[in-house]
C-alpha cells in the first residue's frame, strides 16, 4: 500500500528474516527497515537474496545495528541504502547489491566475499565513515563499482583476501 513501510525485526527482542531465493521476487515501492523501524532500532532483521532471488526496493533500505542485508547469489537493488553502526552488508556467491545512494555509518560491517557492490549514477552518492570492510576470499574476487558518483569517504580500512593477504590492511584518510 502507498505510504506503508516494511519492518523486519522491528521490536526489541524480535528475530525476523525474509529470504528470497531461486527466482523469487520481493518488490516494494515502500521503505524497508531491517532490525528496527523508520526511527528506532529493534531486534534482529535480515533480508537475503539467495541463489537467483531478487529484491527490488524503489525507496530506502535502512539497516539497523542488528540488521543484515545480504546478496548471496541473488540481486538486491534499492534507491538508497543507509546503515547504522553494527549493521552488516554482505555480498557472496556472485551476488550483487546496487543503489544510487549508499550511506555507510561508522561501524558498519561491509563483508564482500564474491560479487559486486555497485553505486551507479548519474548523481549517485557514496558516503562512509569508519567502516570495517572484509574484502575477498579464496573463493573469488568481489568488486566495488562506483560510477558517476560524488563520494565522501573518510577513515576507512580495507582488509584484502584471506590467509597471508588477510593481514594486509589499506587505510584511507580521504578520497573522492
Amino acid at each position: 500500500a502507498p505510504g506503508a513501510t516494511i519492518s523486519i525485526g522491528a521490536q526489541n527482542g524480535s528475530d525476523g528474516e525474509l529470504l528470497v531465493r531461486e527466482q523469487g521476487l520481493f518488490d516494494s515501492t515502500n521503505p524497508v527497515y531491517l532490525g528496527g523501524t523508520s526511527s528506532v532500532a529493534g531486534g534482529v532483521g535480515d533480508l537475503i537474496a539467495r541463489n537467483g532471488g531478487v529484491v527490488s526496493v524503489a525507496d530506502q533500505i535502512k539497516v539497523w545495528g542488528q540488521g543484515t542485508l545480504e546478496a548471496d547469489g541473488g540481486t538486491v537493488t534499492a534507491d538508497q541504502i543507509v546503515t547504522t553502526s553494527g549493521s552488516t552488508l554482505r555480498v557472496a556467491g556472485d551476488g550483487s547489491i546496487g543503489t544510487t545512494a549508499l550511506n555507510l555509518a561508522a561501524g558498519t560491517n561491509l563483508d564482500l566475499r564474491r560479487g559486486e557492490l555497485a553505486v551507479v549514477g548519474p548523481g549517485a552518492s557514496f558516503l562512509t565513515g569508519i567502516t570495517n570492510i572484509a574484502y575477498g576470499s579464496t573463493a573469488g574476487e568481489p568488486t566495488i563499482r562506483l560510477q558517476d558518483v560524488i563520494a565522501n569517504v573518510t577513515n576507512w580500512q580495507l582488509g584484502i583476501g584471506s590467509g597471508e593477504l588477510a593481514r594486509t590492511v589499506v587505510t584511507g584518510e580521504q578520497g573522492n
